[in-house]
């Protein structure tokens, strides 16, 4: 008796694992062209405006346009940079906090991160040359001592939806930051002379 009962429930878990994976959507092709930002859209249903209707009100918006092909931003980039004077009798060390964000839009990006001393050029890698996906995009965080003085944060990138160096300066923990640093800071295809990955 039990061992029917036994044969009867693996059977029984055998097909629920079939079918859970033939009916998995990663194996599907078009899983591989996925975009959320443009694909995820579906129709709306009548329930849905019903609900909208009688919670929202049955107004319409006179302004309101429907969407097209254009978009707002083919890529998305955040860079920040902040550093904290450490003096003493043991150490003259800086903390350098450097926080970045790539989304690239239509297509893989590459992008590298790098602190830079606007004086003599010496520079200091913080992520080395990596790619963003376009589906999940890509950020980072480091924190890292350096008894140098660096007063840009850069990150370069190339791709599809655009190439350059996005260069920021690095503020003080109080706010200050150099106005050298302010006046290089931007977005340009040739900021800091940055030919290498």
């Amino acid at each position: 008796m039990k061992t029917k009962q036994f044969t009867v429930l693996t059977v029984f878990l055998l097909i629920i694992v079939l079918l859970a994976a033939l009916t998995n959507p990663a194996d599907d092709d078009e899983a591989d062209t996925f975009n959320p930002l443009v694909d995820a859209w579906y129709p709306v249903e009548d329930w849905e405006l019903e609900v909208c209707q009688k919670w929202g009100g049955v107004a319409t918006i006179n302004n309101a346009q429907e969407g097209e092909e254009d978009y707002i931003s083919m890529l998305t980039i955040t860079l920040q940079g902040e550093k904290t004077v450490y003096e003493s009798e043991l150490t003259n060390e800086t903390l350098y906090e450097v926080a970045y964000y790539i989304m690239p839009f239509t297509a893989d990006a590459d992008y590298a991160v790098r602190l830079r001393n606007t004086d003599d050029g010496e520079v200091y890698s913080i992520q080395g040359k990596t790619t963003a996906s376009v589906n999940s995009g890509a950020a980072g965080y480091k924190a890292v001592y350096l008894d140098k003085v660096y007063d840009v944060a850069e990150l370069k990138y190339e791709g599809a939806d655009g190439s350059g160096v996005l260069t920021v300066p690095i503020v003080d923990q109080d706010g200050a930051y150099s106005q050298d640093a302010a006046d290089e800071s931007g977005s340009s295809s040739g900021t800091g002379e940055w030919t290498d990955w």
